[in-house]
């Protein structure tokens, strides 16, 4: 048995946990839970299996070809609305516009500066084609009768519950910024480019705001003057794994053995089984197996990466570009 189909790993953990095999365990949909859970940790990177067993990060979590999405998805930045007008009253959460902004777009959850003055708000409620929208709070500046406005786009939800993981930065096409829109923790974003000195201008930089179920929403730091795309990789939620009809794992076949190891350390572990330990073990050289198996594939299987080959040298094996020359 190659151990490959979820069907085989569930089998070969009830084999490990001493059931008997005449029939599906008691415990198959514990172990089956537990296997799933181990995929999803994996495909995103590995987790705690980064770790060693004193708690010290041997590396980051890893990008696998078997989980990244084969192709980028795509964002629309919305462009800027710099053109009409609006009224708004301090102490009111109400404003109103000269003619309804975006057509008959709805511009709920944009932000919005009122006659250049220094606030920024977030627009809480808006109808599409509405002349009147809700701020997020009462108008803080002097009264403004048909005062310019500035409006951004900023957040978007991406994934729509697919997304696992991202893989930034994002690629932009058609900056002045650069190619890439990095992505940074919500907090240093805000501290770098604060809401009140947005302007109108391609993005540098997002952030992840909140994900929830495999669906993310982003946070730019601006808004650009035209439409405008933007690509992005990442790791897709692979399907939930099922022993009929088969669902099984995206790992290359020869690791897959490592989601058993893991479903039976977790089990083991729930039990204060002692062999618990030895499965973690396992599990853990599987991982550097199939990390090394990754590395190199990214490398196209060349044992030379990292060097400079010397044609007709063959007295030195290449140039190490951290050792220098080294010889035969």
């Amino acid at each position: 048995m190659g151990y490959t189909t979820t069907e085989e790993l569930v089998q070969w953990a009830e084999k490990e946990l001493g059931h008997d095999l005449s029939g599906a365990s008691s415990q198959r949909s514990a172990i089956l839970d537990h296997l799933d859970r181990a995929h999803k940790l994996v495909c995103a990177g590995g987790g705690f299996l980064n770790f060693d067993e004193a708690g010290k990060q041997l590396s980051a979590d890893r990008v696998f070809a078997f989980a990244r999405s084969k192709q980028p998805a795509i964002i629309n930045l919305s462009a800027a609305i710099t053109t009409g007008n609006v009224t708004a009253t301090q102490g009111s959460t109400t404003i109103t516009f000269g003619a309804a902004p975006g057509g008959s777009n709805s511009v709920a959850n944009w932000f919005i500066r009122v006659n250049d003055q220094d606030e920024v708000y977030r627009i809480s409620a808006h109808t599409a084609a509405a002349t009147t929208a809700t701020l997020d709070g009462a108008f803080v500046g002097a009264n403004v009768s048909a005062g310019t406005l500035k409006l951004w786009r900023l957040q978007y939800d991406i994934g729509l519950g697919t997304i696992l993981r991202l893989i930034g930065p994002f690629r932009a096409q058609g900056s002045d910024n650069g190619d890439t829109i990095s992505v940074y923790d919500k907090e240093e974003m805000l501290d770098n480019w604060p809401l009140d000195d947005i302007d109108t201008a391609y993005p540098e930089a997002c952030s992840v705001i909140k994900e929830s179920s495999g669906t993310i929403s982003l946070q730019f730091n601006s808004a650009p003057d035209n439409l405008s795309r933007v690509e992005y990789d990442y790791v897709a939620t692979p399907s939930t794994l099922v022993v009929s009809p088969a669902v099984d794992p995206i790992l290359p076949k020869q690791f897959r053995l490592l989601l058993a190891e893991l479903a039976v350390y977790h089990m083991m572990l729930r039990n204060d089984d002692t062999r618990a330990a030895q499965h973690l073990v396992n599990a853990r050289n599987y991982f550097a197996e199939l990390c090394d198996y990754n590395d190199k594939l990214n490398m196209g299987g060349d044992d030379d990466y990292g060097r400079i080959k010397v044609s007709g040298l063959e007295k030195f094996k290449g140039i190490d570009t951290v050792k220098g020359f080294e010889e035969s």
